[in-house]
């Protein structure tokens, strides 16, 4: 699936609905690391279809990490809480350095959330002045 995000570039007539429509039956979980980023940047894809890459990716990169720190065995002593934790229901303390990658990419994604909200408010002005 790695050449649908240019697909849209080879048919930048395509319109909002084609592009919606396309989106539906991808599954932004099987897109290759440069397809999502090119997705990701992408200021035609459909906001919704963005965000759905975004959650793929930091899930790959959580589940990476996961597997980073079973191999090495690192740790870092934790809360009782945190042992508890709901999200990950391992029940086991994450590394430094998964710790430190999941709020490095927590921080990433914020940002990208931020500037996407950013552009789909300036679409959302733009289209009001047009109606």
């Amino acid at each position: 699936v790695p050449s649908t995000p240019t697909s849209s570039q080879a048919h930048p007539g395509a319109g909002k609905e084609d592009r919606k429509s396309l989106w539906r039956l991808i599954d932004p979980r099987k897109l290759s690391a440069e397809a999502a980023a090119h997705a990701v940047q992408n200021d035609r894809l459909p906001v919704r279809s963005v965000m759905q890459v975004l959650f793929s990716e930091h899930g790959k990169l959580n589940r990476l990490a996961d597997l980073g720190a079973s191999f090495s065995g690192a740790r870092v002593p934790c809360s009782p809480a945190a042992a508890l934790d709901l999200h990950s229901g391992s029940g086991r303390c994450p590394s430094k350095r998964e710790a430190l990658a999941q709020h490095q990419e927590m921080r990433r994604l914020r940002e990208d959330v931020a500037r996407l909200q950013v552009q789909c408010s300036a679409l959302q002005e733009q289209v009001e002045r047009l109606g």
